[in-house]
Formats: C-alpha cells, sequence, structure tokens
C-alpha cells in the first residue's frame, strides 16, 4: 500500500472542502470499457465504454454545479495518471475539459459515485453466495 505523500492529503482536503456535488468515477470498467483487462498500468487498448465521454463532457459542462474526480488503480502507479489523460484526450476530451478534472488513487469522499466493482448498500448485508458470485456488469473479473 502506497504511503500518503503531503500532496495526497492536501488533494484530499481541497476536493473535499469543494462546495460542489464531487461526482467520482472509477477508470476502468466504466469510462475505460477494459474488454482486454489488466497489461500495465500505462497499456490502455479499450474503447471507451458507450457513452461514457459523452456523459463525462456533459458532467464537466454542469461544473458550477460538479467536481468531476476520476479514481483508479493506475493513478498509484507511474505513468498512470499520464496515459489516462492521453486516453480521454484522444477519445474526445479537449484540454480545458481535461483541466477540470482530479485524478486521484483512492476513492474520495463524494456524494456520488459511479463503479462497476460495488453493490449499492440498502440496509442489507449481501450473502456470501451474492459476494461469490458477484460480477461487474462487463463481465471481467480479475482478481
Amino acid at each position: 500500500m502506497k504511503d500518503l505523500s503531503i500532496r495526497d492529503v492536501r488533494e484530499s482536503i481541497t476536493i473535499m472542502r469543494t462546495e460542489k456535488i464531487i461526482v467520482a468515477c472509477d477508470f476502468d470498467g466504466v469510462l475505460h470499457s477494459f474488454i482486454s483487462g489488466w497489461t500495465n498500468p500505462r497499456d490502455i487498448p479499450d474503447l471507451p465504454t458507450e457513452g461514457a465521454i459523452e456523459w463525462l463532457k456533459h458532467i464537466l459542462a454542469m461544473g458550477h454545479l460538479y467536481q468531476v474526480v476520476i479514481f483508479g488503480a493506475r493513478v498509484y502507479h507511474w505513468g498512470g495518471k499520464k496515459a489516462m489523460k492521453k486516453w480521454l484526450l484522444k477519445h474526445g476530451l479537449t484540454k480545458e475539459e481535461l483541466s477540470k478534472i482530479r485524478f486521484v488513487y483512492q476513492k474520495p469522499g463524494c456524494r456520488f459515485l459511479l463503479d462497476d466493482r460495488v453493490i449499492c448498500f440498502r440496509g442489507t448485508f449481501p450473502s456470501d453466495i451474492e459476494i461469490l458470485n458477484f460480477r461487474p456488469w462487463h463481465g471481467k473479473d480479475i482478481w
């Protein structure tokens, strides 16, 4: 596990202090379709999930309401965040739009979280069978 740097802590505090609604979105399996699975942090071979870029552009255009935070394991690895940014530009984001996004390794405190590997908790805990049978929407089970 990576030790948090002063920069990581400051970034987390800044995110939590914002008055905007924090919209946190996982990268692999949500924005990036992740069809090929994981190869290395700098290799992002697949297309966006259908509608992902359009949705992201819409949320970014509502910047007076939302702060977009993209999280994922790639941010932790050397060159991963740069590869994610390059991929987003390649698939239609502008440099201006990209500048409005924060990239973090861990899920931030947020009001809205979009992730392919979670079950929304509604007061009832999942059974062991539900846990064992859980698969993300895309069917990839990389762990």
